[in-house]
């Protein structure tokens, strides 16, 4: 299937001008339901729904079932940052206001509500996260350790660490312009973040709704685990993504190669040093990617 990096929506399908954004992507059968029921519990149900299809099947079965909402879908191509790229660049074309959320996760029922109240505090809304396992909230407001309500985050709150994710934020989309994600980005979040806070959007913690969001050993970045496995994949995330940055940012070039030989530092002796002192202590940061700081390694 040939790409596309957006599409043009009929007039008939946009009804409102906030839109949820999400990806569907092959997941037991009651997650897509507590998803789609958690947006139909919504207090502020002025909103359509953007979701680019990777592979769920049943998918039309969903959108009968759920035909209380505007559900949009658009095909996927098997790749997750050339999804993500069409749902941003598409959203950007007919709404004003987008609200991301994973589609293994639930939203709060005034999610919309707060996202559409406080989008006037800045261009992009971070709230908190609660997480949970099965049925079950495991840790409760989750960034609230280490972020107040209201407090202004910018690219330096996540040069090492993140905050932002596809499942607990929404963005200004007419401060947005194309996105052109390169295909081997897998953490797309921070990408796109720390390149619109670098480019001057404005952004803005808040706790006043959260997403829950689900914790199992199925995701690549795990907020709660301590384990060589993660300080692992931590390690080569974090060279990938300066990595990437240091083409996307060509004035921060110097200091994403800092970060870079920083890391590459680390042989097999110090990897084994470093993640048993991980593995042996709580995070001082609760974030994604916050295991490892390269102000640690010398």
């Amino acid at each position: 299937m040939e790409f596309q990096r957006s599409i043009n929506l009929r007039a008939s399908e946009v009804k409102n001008t906030v839109v949820i954004m999400s990806t569907a992507y092959p997941v037991d059968s009651y997650i897509a339901r507590d998803f789609f029921t958690s947006l139909l519990n919504q207090s502020n149900k002025k909103f359509d729904i953007l979701v680019v299809n990777d592979g769920y099947e049943g998918f039309h079965e969903l959108k009968e079932e759920y035909k209380a909402l505007n559900i949009i879908e658009l095909p996927g191509i098997s790749n997750i940052a050339k999804n993500r790229e069409l749902l941003i660049n598409t959203a950007r074309l007919h709404y004003e206001l987008g609200i991301f959320c994973d589609f293994d996760d639930v939203a709060d029922c005034n999610r919309v509500e707060a996202a559409v109240s406080e989008s006037d505090n800045a261009d992009i809304i971070v709230n908190d996260l609660d997480i949970y396992s099965g049925e079950r909230v495991i840790y409760p407001g989750f960034f609230q350790g280490e972020l107040k309500h209201g407090q202004k985050l910018s690219y330096q709150d996540i040069k090492e660490k993140n905050y932002f994710g596809l499942s607990n934020t929404s963005v200004n989309l007419k401060k947005l312009f194309p996105v052109n994600f390169p295909e081997e980005l897998k953490i797309v979040d921070w990408y796109f973040y720390s390149i619109l806070l670098h480019k001057g959007l404005t952004a803005q913690f808040t706790n006043s709704t959260k997403t829950l969001y689900r914790q199992d050993g199925e995701h690549l970045a795990n907020l709660l685990e301590n384990s060589r496995e993660q300080f692992q994949n931590e390690l080569e995330v974090k060279k990938k993504h300066y990595s990437l940055l240091s083409s996307a940012l060509p004035n921060l070039k110097n200091e994403f190669e800092n970060f870079l030989s920083r890391l590459n530092e680390i042989d097999l002796k110090q990897f084994d040093m470093l993640s048993r002192e991980v593995m042996c202590s709580e995070r001082e940061s609760h974030a994604w990617w916050s295991m490892i700081q390269t102000g640690e390694i010398i």
